[in-house]
């Protein structure tokens, strides 16, 4: 019975209520949904090819080659188990294609026979052999490589046996510093390019001919307790495949928050709607109450028609996600780096529906709390009906959930605090503005008449000072989607402007020079015009002791974890790389502390450390701390003296941990230097006689680095760009229906300004005065409160100095002046053009 009157007959007496209401709710959650459908499908394809991502059962893998006993180790473990085995190195160098005399870095990958065990790789020809040298084909159509074409790679020269099409390891990479070559193992150390220092990894991988997970967890646990450097890692498919789906996880998180303030807007109409819907029903509720029904009944019979269009709307929602997703498939896959299947798991889009019925009703609480403290009785007496009064706590319900949302869509608690955060700012200055604007217009207007000095601006100043909350929901509205317009065009132009080439940034960035080919370097950068700068040592060490006390790295817990609690076990490691000096580039401040005294350590303290802030903050390591390093065996005890900051993005030799200098400069060690901005010439020469004379030195092209950086941050900035004026369509219709209401409830004043002979056009200027200098003020504070947060987050994570491109803020302001106008012009169309006696009948 209840039923039947909240919802069938509810339906057919207000239907257009509930269409806007529908239409609202799939808006909001369209962005949402599509999403989780993409996110969900990623998942399920680096789950069922986890295997052949890492290639095996299990990998135990290091930034050097395993020790003998480490090796022995891994023998006793594997002896009973019946098993396959290859070893794979993966080392960065620079090779060059006879032919065409070009030199570049590559990743080369020498592997022995076996390889893979899992997936394949595709060639464009043939079939594939560990004994022969492929290329990827990223690398033939960058050189036009052609059948039999030699590389020089070291000192062993190799024809190009084919060309790899695809390669079911590299899964989505991302970002990958160099092209990949494919090389036999047995012929690497003829080549000379393994040397102590080589940037490169070294793997052992297995295959159980008798596959079992608990076996597999039994055996990393043996190696664990053989072998205890923390520098070698035991990779397993699933961890596999977490790495890999590392970048668009990050992706995915940042787009559904942009989503989510769609969600948010949509919300803000449905609370309005369902405000302005049970006024209006409010003495048809009354009688309800009068005829037996409770408020307990009343309110259940409104969630459950609250609650069935929600269901309509994402079944429906669900039936045109899927075609539009298979139809997208094609190009999502080409540009996420993965093949995706155009076969739709719904199940995995459902994950956040809980959270999104959860929003979408909690937004409802304060007024069904107000509903609960409505006199019923009463109300059928009172000349005006009126609800009770909701209160700020009632919000609070709602308030709790989208913070748990935030946290849950970003899997960070820092991203989604501060993401909530800026939604707390941005609401509490809404209301501040409309309510100090309100008091302003009083003071202003105070007892005049409404010629201000138009009838039109009286009369739109006047309506604006008894607006309520209606009000700050328009203004709160349009503020929040500007804010996120005005956020993403200006991030935009900031990091691509930090990723532009300029005299700042070096031409090229050079490592794996070892100390007896240094000075040779440096005297052949001279002779060819092209002097090195910013010459580092680099020295590879382990963290052994913090004040004197053992450190121990702390272990994940795989339950649930944050992107924060991901990225510091993966940062809060034992080994790292670190150097000597005593000055700073171009890159560091010192934030904490002071600079090194000149000189360098003296023989009657312990050498000062520098470090860097981050990775203080993810040690818990302070100013004073006492350090003990171990570098190859022979330990060194420092004392923090300061901490730095690094901008990272300006491609200089900057370490984590630097040493003052005198105390570990004889130790073994490798050199990086840059090649600062010249011209192209210099460049390509340098990189040319380097590798005819020191093969193993390699050189990263910055150039070519940024504009992979850039290209990456591209495909970012438009999936994140789309929703974000998908957010913006969300407001507009939000506030269709806003005005369009607010027009409704002044029928009675429009048909009054008609009899005393207002025309169509002076009360179109009165309604444009009105809401016009509301959208004005909400997108100049939306605009600027996304600049402001663009300025916080390149600061905090770009170290990028504040700026401001007028255009980007200008544009975007006119755009939306323009749609917001025209907005208003449409819903109030018919009503300044009916005659008086049509709006007295409407009413």
């Amino acid at each position: 019975m209840i039923f039947r009157f909240f919802f069938l007959k509810e339906v057919k007496k207000f239907p257009f209520f509930f269409l806007l209401l529908a239409f609202t709710l799939l808006l909001g959650t369209m962005g949402l949904m599509g999403i989780s459908i993409v996110s969900s499908q990623v998942q399920e394809k680096l789950k069922n090819n986890a295997n052949e991502l890492l290639t095996s059962d299990i990998a135990v893998s290091a930034r050097r080659d395993l020790f003998p006993e480490e090796q022995e180790s891994l023998k006793k473990i594997f002896a009973d188990i019946p098993h396959r085995e290859y070893k794979i190195v993966d080392v960065y160098s620079m090779i060059t294609h006879l032919r065409a005399k070009a030199s570049r870095l590559v990743e080369i990958r020498a592997v022995q026979n076996g390889f893979p065990f899992y997936g394949k790789l595709t060639l464009r020809s043939g079939e594939y052999h560990p004994e022969n040298l492929y290329i990827s084909k990223d690398l033939a159509d960058l050189w036009q490589v052609q059948a039999d074409d030699e590389l020089q790679i070291g000192d062993v020269t190799l024809k190009v046996t084919g060309v790899v099409e695809e390669d079911s390891s590299l899964g989505l990479r991302g970002f990958s510093l160099a092209p990949r070559i494919y090389f036999p193992l047995d012929k690497l150390a003829a080549t000379g390019l393994i040397k102590p220092g080589a940037t490169g990894s070294f793997a052992y991988h297995y295959h159980l001919n008798k596959f079992s997970e608990p076996k597999l967890q039994e055996i990393k646990k043996a190696i664990y307790a053989n072998i205890k450097d923390s520098a070698v890692k035991i990779t397993l498919p699933e961890d596999s495949s977490e790495q890999t789906g590392r970048v668009i996880n990050t992706l995915t998180n940042f787009m559904a928050l942009s989503a989510l303030i769609g969600l948010i807007l949509s919300l803000v109409g449905v609370f309005y709607l369902y405000q302005s819907h049970l006024l209006a029903r409010l003495k048809d509720l009354c009688l309800l109450n009068l005829h037996g029904l409770t408020k307990g009944q009343i309110i259940t019979g409104i969630i459950g028609q609250f609650s069935a269009i929600f269901v309509i709307v994402m079944i429906v929602e669900l039936f045109l996600m899927v075609p539009v997703y298979e139809a997208l498939a094609p190009l999502l896959s080409n540009n996420l780096g993965i093949e995706l299947t155009p076969d739709v798991n719904v199940m995995g889009a459902l994950t956040d529906m809980p959270f999104l019925y959860g929003l979408s009703l909690f937004i409802l609480v304060p007024l069904l709390f107000g509903l609960m403290r409505t006199p019923m009785g009463l109300q059928l007496k009172a000349s005006k009906l009126s609800m009770g009064r909701f209160r700020f706590w009632d919000f609070l319900p709602f308030i709790l959930l989208l913070w748990l949302f935030s946290c849950y869509l970003s899997h960070s608690f820092r991203t989604g605090n501060l993401f909530f955060g800026s939604l707390m700012i941005v609401f509490l200055l809404s209301t501040l503005v409309v309510r100090f604007g309100q008091w302003i217009i009083k003071k202003i207007i105070g007892n005049k008449g409404l010629l201000i000095p138009t009838i039109e601006n009286g009369i739109a100043l006047r309506s604006l000072t008894r607006s309520g909350h209606k009000l700050t929901l328009s203004f709160l509205s349009l503020a929040m989607g500007a804010t996120l317009i005005s956020l993403i065009l200006q991030l935009d132009k900031m990091i691509l402007k930090e990723f532009a080439l300029d005299n700042k940034k070096p031409s090229l960035f050079i490592f794996d020079v070892q100390e007896d080919q240094m000075d040779p370097l440096i005297d052949m950068a001279k002779a060819n015009g092209s002097p090195l700068a910013y010459i580092t040592p680099m020295i590879r060490a382990r963290l052994e002791k913090v004040n004197d006390k053992k450190y121990v790295k702390k272990k994940r817990a795989y339950d649930f974890r944050s992107k924060e609690e991901d990225e510091d076990a993966r940062f809060r490691s034992n080994n790292l790389n670190l150097t000597y000096r005593d000055y700073l580039t171009e890159s560091e401040r010192i934030i904490d502390g002071k600079p090194f005294p000149p000189g360098g350590a003296p023989d009657d303290r312990l050498p000062y450390i520098s470090i860097e802030k981050r990775w203080a903050q993810r040690m818990d390591l302070d100013i004073g701390d006492k350090l003990t390093f171990d570098i190859q065996g022979v330990e060194f005890e420092g004392t923090v003296y300061n901490i730095r900051e690094v901008k990272w993005t300006s491609f200089y030799p900057n370490f984590f941990v630097t040493i003052e200098p005198g105390m570990i400069d004889a130790a073994p060690k490798t050199f990086l230097a840059i090649l600062p901005s010249g011209p192209k010439e210099k460049k390509l020469e340098l990189q040319r006689l380097s590798v005819e004379k020191f093969p193993n030195v390699s050189f990263i092209d910055v150039g070519e680095l940024v504009g992979k950086l850039s290209g990456l941050f591209e495909k970012s900035r438009q999936a994140i760009e789309v929703i974000s004026w998908l957010s913006l369509i969300v407001g507009l219709v939000i506030l269709y229906g806003l005005s369009h209401d607010q027009v409704y409830r002044r029928y009675y004043d429009l048909a009054l300004m008609k009899s005393l002979g207002f025309s169509a056009t002076r009360l179109r200027l009165n309604l444009l005065y009105e809401f016009g200098a509301l959208f004005l003020s909400a997108l100049t504070l939306g605009l600027f409160l996304g600049w402001l947060i663009a300025q916080l987050i390149g600061r905090e994570v770009f170290k990028l100095s504040p700026s401001v491109d007028w255009s980007r803020l200008l544009y975007p302001a006119g755009l939306l002046t323009v749609l917001c106008l025209v907005t208003i012009l449409v819903s109030s169309w018919r009503a300044v053009r009916a005659k008086p006696r049509e709006l007295l009948s409407d009413s």
